[in-house]
């Protein structure tokens, strides 16, 4: 889910694609199971975000054209089955996140950030671009705090919903890939070689977790009240119970570089070569899903346990319904 779940609930059963599922009185799901398809391309540039701002309704973006034409926007309304272009961008998008269903912010290269307050139609530029920045990730907890983070331990925030943006110092110089918060207290970012930051004070203070793993995190996502789950190179998957204590397992071998999750405890993840990896228990144990996709997959956003969509190289996008 692309809209800030501190604020969000799902009334939901047990997730899963091929790992089987049960209704919330726990009998068994007679539903059939959610499965990935591959939807109508969006565009042809590479999607690096992807939000979902409720079960129908969704934006994407990436890339801008190498021969300076720029790049797009793209909202579905039908669950991500079909796209139109959108706003005109300027800049690489990378992180796409809304505090509610009209507000919403998107960073990337250049130290690049936009707010729109009407569902993504239109953008307004809130920070001047600062040519050796990148941003890789965007997360709002609510419309006036939003954090980002990038490359070489970059580190943002803001408390008065953009009108100002402050450098925070991360501690690190490595790079910051992914940014989550499940509380307006509790947050974790990921990082290169297996750094997680973790913080209970409102990003005051960030303070690393023992991973127990090198392989870079590309991608977090955490359920309240402290289920949080990191993925990377290799399949890596880095998680904790209580956002304290970490263990590794696997979902595969294929790098992974991103991860959603829905309530109660349902995580999905999107990787290379067109990997799609699902948990059922809170990011326990993985099974790596069939996929109809051989490309780089970048992003993946959930509405709820049954609706969801991934989208990479080339415009690719995939569906869960």
């Amino acid at each position: 889910m692309c809209v800030s779940s501190i604020k969000t609930t799902f009334a939901i059963a047990c997730l899963t694609a091929v790992l089987g599922g049960c209704a919330a009185d726990g009998a068994p799901d007679r539903r059939d199971p959610p499965h990935w398809k591959v939807a109508t391309s969006a565009g042809s540039l590479d999607v690096f975000a992807v939000c979902l701002l409720d079960a129908r309704t969704g934006l994407l973006a990436g890339d801008i054209d190498p021969k300076g034409l720029g790049g797009r926007l793209y909202e579905t309304a039908d669950g991500g089955h079909t796209w139109r272009a959108g706003a005109a961008r300027t800049e690489i998008v990378t992180g796409l996140h809304f505090a509610d269903a009209t507000t919403g912010w998107a960073a990337g290269y250049a130290g690049h950030i936009d707010r729109t307050d009407d569902a993504g139609r239109t953008w307004r530029s809130q920070r001047t671009e600062m040519a050796s920045e990148v941003l890789n990730a965007i997360y709002a907890i609510d419309k006036s705090h939003v954090w980002a983070v990038g490359a070489r331990g970059l580190m943002l925030r803001t408390d008065d919903g953009g009108s100002t943006w402050t450098v925070v110092d991360s501690g690190h110089r490595r790079d910051l890939w992914a940014v989550r918060f499940v509380s307006p207290t509790r947050g974790w970012i990921a990082g290169d070689r297996g750094l997680v930051l973790e913080t209970s004070d409102a990003g005051n203070h960030w303070t690393p977790v023992d991973t127990g793993t090198t392989s870079t995190l590309y991608g977090i996502a955490a359920l309240p009240p402290s289920i949080v789950v990191a993925v990377g190179e290799g399949g890596t998957v880095a998680r904790s119970a209580d956002g304290r204590h970490w263990e590794t397992t696997s979902a595969g071998r294929t790098t992974l570089n991103s991860v959603a999750a829905a309530m109660p405890g349902s995580f999905w993840a999107a990787g290379d070569r067109g990997t799609l990896a699902g948990s059922t228990d809170g990011g326990k144990n993985w099974e790596v899903a069939p996929t109809p996709a051989t490309v780089r997959l970048s992003a993946i956003a959930l509405a709820d346990d049954r609706h969801g969509m991934a989208a990479g190289k080339r415009g690719v996008v995939l569906v869960l319904e």
